[in-house]
């Protein structure tokens, strides 16, 4: 699968989660996460370096108000 089609796939989830109520959404988006699969054992450090990007990233959107 090309990066465009991830791309175009995650643009469609988020626009049909965005038509949840909002206190819907932190579930869906965990649900999500956990779809993608659990990693394995050596995976699980890639794991928690892409989860603590995303909690980085959260914050500092949170901080900027960019949210």
């Amino acid at each position: 699968m090309r990066r465009t089609d991830v791309l175009e796939r995650c643009r469609l989830a988020a626009e049909a989660i965005m038509q949840l109520p909002p206190q819907e959404w932190a579930g869906w988006i965990c649900w999500m996460m956990e779809a993608m699969g659990e990693p394995r054992d050596e995976d699980r450090r890639l794991a928690e370096d892409v989860l603590a990007d995303i909690e980085r990233d959260l914050k500092q959107r949170l901080e900027t108000g960019r949210w």
